[in-house]
């Protein structure tokens, strides 16, 4: 709906940089394009996969897709500090994102089973609700981080971040 709002302004940019005509409202679309291919790879990992991941914790149990989960954290780390090292490039970058996100899809979802489980029936709801609240907390307090984690060190900060804190998740996870 915004395209044809652009198309000014990206006429002017275009202009500015000598471009011919309508050059710059299609690089606005490339640009808007490549953003939303990013933002649907790792949505499509959040959620676009969870009914896979529900029939695989019921079939493999929650441990087994936690594990599984960890895993694709750790291929979705290096996919970033690949796109990390070199020139950014949406051919590494969207596989990372999408990998990230279904990652996190395994582990909150099993990780919701194991409570789900773990707790007496009449506890269940305000004990998946507690847990939520302190996640959403955790992800809240990760973000405000990552901000100046990304303006001090990059997307090689950023990875390294996740990584610590993938690793802390990965000794409470193992088996004792």
């Amino acid at each position: 709906m915004a395209g044809p709002q652009l198309s000014a302004p990206g006429d002017a940019i275009g202009r500015h940089f000598g471009l011919s005509e309508l050059v710059g409202p299609y690089l606005f679309s490339i640009v808007a394009f490549s953003l939303a291919a990013l933002v649907s790879s790792h949505i499509l990992g959040m959620y676009g996969l969870s009914p896979l991941v529900g029939w695989a914790t019921d079939r493999f149990g929650a441990r087994m897709v936690i594990g599984i989960g960890m895993g694709i954290f750790a291929l979705a780390f290096v996919g970033g500090i690949l796109d990390a090292v070199g020139e950014s490039h949406l051919a590494r970058l969207i596989p990372a994102l999408m990998l990230l996100g279904l990652g996190w899809s395994c582990t909150l979802i099993a990780g919701s089973s194991l409570v789900a489980q773990s707790t007496e029936p009449e506890l269940r709801m305000p004990m998946q609700g507690t847990v939520d609240t302190f996640m959403n907390f955790g992800a809240a307090g990760i973000t405000a981080v990552s901000g100046s984690v990304l303006a001090w060190q990059g997307f090689m900060g950023i990875n390294a971040m996740a990584f610590v804190v993938w690793l802390v998740l990965l000794l409470f996870w193992m088996p004792r």
